[in-house]
């Protein structure tokens, strides 16, 4: 779970390959992003195993490995992830981390490589 910057917003996963944004104030939710995988065994890794705000921007990464970017301000989506032919044997562990200007997110992952992508 993170808090947004400004305190208004409270956002989580759910074991059902969902995150959600809570106003924890009300306890009204404000918005939900469901995961789909055309691949129903990827389904069993649909879990948010992490979530954070970094600016105005949604980060969370999800049990496999992919991370995803969610600007609230625009509801623009950015995916971060293997390539199709890559296989994944576990999951990876580790925080994210986000540089001091929010241009670079950093993620461990299970091939002992940090990726660097661009925000």
């Amino acid at each position: 779970m993170s808090w947004s910057p400004d305190g208004r917003f409270l956002a989580g996963g759910l074991e059902i390959g969902a995150l959600c944004l809570w106003d924890p104030y009300t306890g009204i939710e404000k918005q939900r992003w469901s995961l789909k995988f055309d691949d129903f065994m990827m389904q069993e890794f649909a879990t948010i195993a992490g979530a954070q705000f970094v600016g105005d921007r949604l980060i969370f990464r999800i049990l496999e490995g992919t991370v995803e970017v969610y600007d609230l301000d625009t509801n623009f989506k950015k995916q971060f992830t293997r390539g199709p032919n890559d296989k994944i044997s576990r999951c990876p562990r580790g925080e994210m981390a986000c540089s001091s200007d929010f241009k670079i997110l950093i993620v461990p992952d299970v091939d002992r490589t940090l990726r660097f992508w661009t925000l």
